[in-house]
């Protein structure tokens, strides 16, 4: 699960640079090493969707290491197959029999485990120093070269009530603008897009220039994308599929959950003061699904200046409530941080969950960005108020966990 935002990207790119001479997506394996027997000369090699296949590397084929970011092999070097260690990330191009998950090398492109976890923790901090995340304060107009975001006050001026900073990121020729594909948590998957396709209240991650100020960018990068936050009563699990068979927790409608690999599972313990008296609406915290991390190669905002584009790793935080009592965003984001990953097989039929994912193609089926479980309480709270104040879950900007201030913010995270 550990590997946000720009190592795996970087490392795709430099794949397909090399790739481009005449090699078919059949014959070559992509992943991370589990195991390496220099003996048998043999790679054992983890598919992002989860395959394990051999590899042989026989004395004939090219081995190379190349450093994280690289778009090409102009500073690759060459590697001998003992130099290969459990963690690091490989392309092996040969003779692959996709029947017995078995590949012939004729070249293995290396990238150290160590020297991407360095990268990443450089990506991180320039994200930290340079980056925004926010949301789109009104849709831009066609044509348009500069988009309104809100960010987040910060988590002190949250509890007094403060509104979300405005602000302008202004796009230029060169700047590069993503969105994330529907029903996709990977920043891989993310297309080319303009700020015409931009709605309302759609999260966005930026990197630049700021003014002296800090209320105008000159963005380099941005991403964004729709999220929502989806409450669910479990009725079947296939773990061998991935799948989870649910009731519509708002709707009580049929849903469809699909659990990848790089999908974050917590639960909550049990812990009193959960909620609050009501309050007025505020900032929701997170802004998009992923927090603190910068761990994974998707995004990882969690609030204003949070770390490098990494995997979504959690429940963004579109208007939540003012709150007045009960955990805040913070509070909650940095107790799921330290909360073990689960598998599905944890649960079992009638566990109610709340899954932070992508607007998806379907609104009966999703992929889990994230996947609390857990929230019996917390959908109780979220219940009574919804009696008074309307619904406080979902909602356009991936929706704040409601009235009581609770936002189940970011857990960190680049994927793969």
């Amino acid at each position: 699960m550990q590997t946000t935002r720009f190592a795996h990207l970087a490392f795709l790119a430099a794949a397909s640079a090399v790739l481009a001479v005449a090699q078919t997506p059949t014959q070559r394996v992509l992943g991370v090493v589990t195991s390496v027997d220099p003996a048998a000369k043999q790679l054992s090699v983890k598919t992002d969707s989860g395959d394990i296949y051999a590899v042989g590397v026989q004395d004939t084929a090219r081995i190379v290491k190349t450093p994280p970011g690289a778009k090409d092999l102009k500073e690759a070097k060459p590697a001998k197959l003992d130099e290969i260690l459990k963690g690091d990330k490989v392309i092996a191009t040969g003779l692959l029999d996709a029947n017995v998950k078995t590949l012939e090398a004729q070249r293995v492109i290396v990238m150290s485990q160590a020297e991407i976890a360095k990268k990443q923790e450089r990506d991180k901090q320039e994200w930290i120093r340079r980056g925004w995340t926010g949301r789109v304060a009104a849709t831009p107009g066609a044509g348009a070269q500069a988009v309104k975001l809100l960010l987040p006050a910060a988590a002190g001026a949250q509890a007094a009530g403060a509104e979300p900073k405005p602000v302008t990121v202004k796009i230029t020729s060169s700047t590069v603008v993503r969105r994330y594909a529907p029903d996709s948590i990977k920043f891989a998957d993310a297309s080319t897009a303009t700020l015409a396709d931009m709605s309302k209240d759609d999260q966005v991650r930026v990197i630049g220039e700021k003014n002296a100020d800090n209320t105008e960018m000159v963005a380099e990068e941005l991403v964004y994308g729709t999220f929502r936050n989806t409450a669910a009563i479990i009725v079947a699990i296939d773990a061998d599929k991935g799948v989870i068979t649910a009731k519509n927790w708002e709707t009580n409608k049929p849903l469809t959950i699909h659990v990848t690999p790089d999908s974050t599972v917590k639960k909550l313990p049990s812990f009193p003061g959960m909620g609050g008296g009501p309050g007025a609406p505020g900032a929701g915290g997170g802004g998009f699904p992923g927090g603190g991390g910068g761990q994974r190669p998707a995004m990882a905002p969690g609030g204003n200046g949070g770390g490098a584009p990494g995997r979504p790793g959690g429940f963004g935080g579109g208007p939540g409530g003012g709150g007045g009592g009960g955990m805040r965003g913070g509070d909650m984001n940095a107790m799921l941080e330290r909360l073990p990953q689960l598998k599905i097989t944890d649960f079992k039929p009638g566990d109610e969950l709340v899954i932070s994912h992508t607007k998806g193609v379907r609104a009966d089926e999703i992929t889990a960005i994230s996947m609390v479980g857990g929230v019996e309480n917390l959908l109780k709270m979220i219940q009574a108020r919804n009696a008074t104040s309307g619904p406080s879950l979902g909602g356009a900007g991936g929706g704040g966990a409601g009235g009581g201030g609770m936002d189940l913010g970011g857990f960190g995270g680049m994927n793969q």
